[in-house]
């Protein structure tokens, strides 16, 4: 088993990985992100056969930038041998070459396998309920995570300013204002336009 990364060129086994565990719509946002060149990609493969896919970004705020682990899916029969963590641990490598001083991640309370291994890996869950109106609301620009309910937060460095406080500047809330126009809002109104 390798995981590697790819681009544009492994689009279609993105957009069919994820479709299949989590739906057409999410697989549309994924490789919308891909095609944008915002969003980069890695593949689980065992000799030729996908196993598993991750998308994730980068945010250029200040002090130090925010990685976003955007998605992460296993095909259903390889679930629970772990490709996710494989897949996650990879995408944080990646990011931490290029000086991240955050990963996070969104999912919903109820997945209990995205949980178990995100806090496996070293992540704080942080129920959205208990985050102040104004920061959840960065929260679900930087992440396009509107229809979960956890954030998971990983530090890369211990003398990090607290992520909290890093989302309210102004500058870096623009900065993440920008992405969420690219990664989330122009892809809804497309859609949209095509009902």
């Amino acid at each position: 088993m390798i995981v590697e990364e790819c681009s544009i060129d492994c689009v279609d086994t993105i957009k069919k990985i994820i479709g299949e565990a989590l739906s057409w719509f999410h697989a549309y946002y994924a490789s919308i992100c891909i095609e944008t060149g915002k969003c980069r990609a890695v593949i689980c493969r065992n000799r030729d056969a996908a196993l598993g896919v991750g998308v994730f970004y980068t945010v250029d705020t200040k002090p130090t930038s925010i990685g976003v682990i955007y998605y992460v899916a296993v095909e259903q029969s390889f679930r629970g041998f772990g490709i996710g963590k494989a897949i996650v641990a990879s995408i944080e490598e990646l990011m931490e070459a290029s000086g991240t001083g955050f990963y996070i991640a969104t999912t919903r309370y109820d997945n209990i396998a995205a949980r178990r291994m995100l806090e496996e890996l070293g992540y704080t869950g942080i129920m959205f309920e208990d985050i102040d109106d104004n920061l959840r609301e960065v929260i679900e620009e930087l992440t396009c995570a509107y229809e979960d309910d956890l954030l998971y937060i990983k530090s890369t460095r211990p003398q990090s300013k607290p992520f909290m406080r890093m989302l309210l500047d102004k500058t870096n809330h623009r900065i993440i204002r920008e992405l969420w126009t690219i990664l989330c809002y122009r892809p809804w109104i497309m859609l949209r336009r095509r009902r």
